[in-house]
């Protein structure tokens, strides 16, 4: 077609997933399932590149739920080589990209054999990912990588509800990207656990949940307690929880406080050290005889200078402090 077209095409061989790859697994030319070839065109003396095959299919790791399907990706057609590949001179940086409301994305970092790229310690790169919305249809994506080298940043998405249930797909590779990296980033100490793959308040409306006091994934507390409200409509129960990276399980929960009232939740943490904490909230839901917690949103709370003498609260059940559910049916008024 481009030899009819007048336009030069050459054919590359390497290798590239196929059906039954896992994200990090490693794969070589030498294996025949995983062999592989594209195209590289030139248009105005400028060279493309073509994947005709990726471009109208999408491998799934689940069977069930995501199967090999025949869809078109406009990423890999004519896709700009200098566009794929990132110099970072510092280990720092930043990619922007709109994204449509109702999807969720994230990324994952390989190391130039294409295995999940991670520290000497065992820390993987995503660690260093700082995820967040920045405007209605655009994410911001912070990266700090703790060792220079070669890397491949690849994202992912996929719609966040089906039918009014989570998503159980698996995400659809969307880009990727070559990155240099010359020098690690002056920053190696890695995020806090999230729950979620991204931080702050996308998608809680699928909830019921309505953010009051904090639209950004980062809240800052320097002296004070980090209070997070939402609003709430129908009977959601919530639940939060507040980690740091290398706490215990359960480090901070008597620092940290939630109530209900008048159709507002609210949380209240009051961090007791500096550093980067976690808070990560739950949707409780009730499955037959047993409750499941859906994590529904993590915020990153950063506090420099804490409070002098901060005394734990006192324990209670849940950490959940007001009339609690049991209350109801009494009809007892307070």
């Amino acid at each position: 077609m481009c030899r009819y077209a007048g336009l030069k095409c050459v054919e590359i061989a390497g290798c590239a997933k196929m059906v039954g790859y896992s994200p990090g697994q490693s794969i070589s030319p030498n294996d025949e399932r995983y062999r592989h070839t594209w195209n590289a065109v030139c248009i105005d003396e400028y060279w493309h590149f073509v994947d005709c095959n990726w471009g109208v299919s999408h491998i799934g790791s689940s069977s069930t739920f995501d199967p090999f399907r025949y869809q078109y990706d406009e990423h890999y057609f004519l896709a700009d080589p200098e566009k794929c590949i990132i110099e970072a001179e510092n280990g720092d940086l930043e990619i922007k990209l709109a994204f449509t409301k109702g999807y969720v994305v994230n990324c994952e970092i390989f190391d130039e054999h294409l295995a999940v790229a991670k520290t000497v310690n065992g820390i993987r790169f995503t660690a260093y990912v700082f995820q967040q919305q920045v405007a209605e249809n655009s994410l911001s994506f912070y990266i700090r990588l703790p060792d220079p080298g070669i890397y491949y940043l690849v994202f992912y998405s996929k719609k966040h509800f089906l039918d009014g249930e989570l998503n159980p797909e698996t995400s659809t590779e969307i880009c990727r990207y070559k990155i240099h990296s010359h020098r690690p980033s002056s920053d190696r100490y890695p995020l806090p656990p999230s729950t979620m793959n991204w931080w702050g308040p996308i998608g809680v409306e699928n909830f019921g949940l309505f953010p009051l006091t904090h639209f950004n994934a980062v809240v800052l507390c320097d002296g004070d307690a980090a209070d997070i409200q939402f609003n709430f409509t129908g009977s959601v129960q919530v639940h939060g929880e507040v980690t740091a990276y290398g706490a215990p399980v359960g480090q901070f929960r008597r620092y940290h406080l939630q109530g209900v009232g008048d159709g507002v939740v609210s949380f209240r943490f009051q961090p007791p050290c500096p550093g980067r904490f976690a808070f990560n909230l739950f949707v409780i839901l009730q499955a037959g005889d047993t409750k499941q917690a859906i994590p529904f949103c993590s915020y990153l709370v950063v506090c420099r200078e804490p409070k002098l003498n901060v005394t734990p609260y006192p324990y209670v059940s849940e950490n959940t402090w007001g009339p609690c559910p049991a209350l109801m049916p009494l009809d007892y008024v307070i």
